[in-house]
């Protein structure tokens, strides 16, 4: 291997290259350095890998006149290549937040995520997800060096991923954002509660609280992935992307029969 080989192994280039293959081999729709305007700042942003999947949804209640919907779910990735020791400062979870972060990825379609709040709350075969079964979160902490470090990516990925460019009530959507760095023995984690200090050694999420440009508040998990631990988040969310294909066809026979009963309610009111 020549020193040029080398050098480039050990790039960023290179780590954005290996991510966006993991996708690609399990035939995810990619799209890379994608480019946008801060919504704070104005300044041209990119985002480094978007990775798509998705389908139609048939569902017909009683040859009600219904089209396909459309489905998908989508991860935004930022790719980082770890030169050199980073830290991140871990909490508690609390599971109302957990709750909070999982409706709010599960959809920018206003009434599948009124459906999933009023009509079965958080499906049991989704309760398995894995943000459920968190205990630890990363933060911001109040260090200015580390809070650079990692909130630079993560709001990176969360104003593109909120941009009003990927926004559409006509799709059911799930909206993934991570970062994906190249090794976790480059992480070190700090317990605040527990006082220990460690090597990470698997997936963690950090929590953000964020406002976006109007002042709504939203919360959100941004998954922290290893190259090495990509090919069982991908083997997760296909298995996600089935379950939730289940429950968006479930809902759409729902709103057919509301309206197909509300139909024949007003057509017996005609007849008198």
């Amino acid at each position: 291997m020549t020193d040029i080989d080398t050098i480039f192994e050990k790039s960023w280039t290179n780590h954005e290259i290996l991510v966006a293959k993991k996708f690609k081999a399990c035939w995810w729709d990619m799209q890379t350095n994608q480019h946008f305007l801060d919504p704070f700042t104005w300044i041209p942003r990119e985002i480094d890998i978007i990775a798509t999947k998705s389908c139609e949804v048939w569902a017909n209640y009683n040859h009600f006149n219904f089209k396909p919907v459309p489905f998908q779910m989508r991860v935004f990735a930022e790719c980082k290549y770890l030169k050199d020791m980073v830290w991140l400062h871990v909490r508690e979870a609390r599971k109302d937040n957990l709750e909070k972060a999982f409706m709010l990825i599960n959809t920018n379609h206003k009434l599948y995520l009124q459906y999933l709040r009023d009509y079965w709350r958080i499906p049991e075969d989704l309760r398995n997800h894995r943000y459920f079964s968190c205990d630890i979160v990363a933060y911001q902490s109040t260090d200015n060096n580390e809070r650079w470090f990692w909130m630079q990516w993560i709001k990176q990925v969360i104003h593109w991923m909120t941009s009003e460019t990927f926004k559409n009530s006509r799709w059911y959507s799930i909206d993934y954002p991570i970062i994906a760095v190249s090794d976790y023995q480059k992480i070190a984690i700090d317990n605040d509660k527990t006082n220990t200090k460690y090597i990470l050694d698997k997936p963690i999420f950090f929590e953000i609280d964020y406002v976006d440009k109007e002042n709504n508040p939203s919360y959100f998990l941004v998954d922290i992935i290893s190259l090495d631990s990509i090919d069982s988040f991908i083997n997760n969310l296909e298995e996600e992307f089935v379950k939730n294909r289940e429950l968006i066809f479930k809902h759409e026979l729902h709103r057919q029969m509301e309206r197909a009963n509300t139909q024949k309610i007003q057509q017996r009111g005609r007849n008198f």
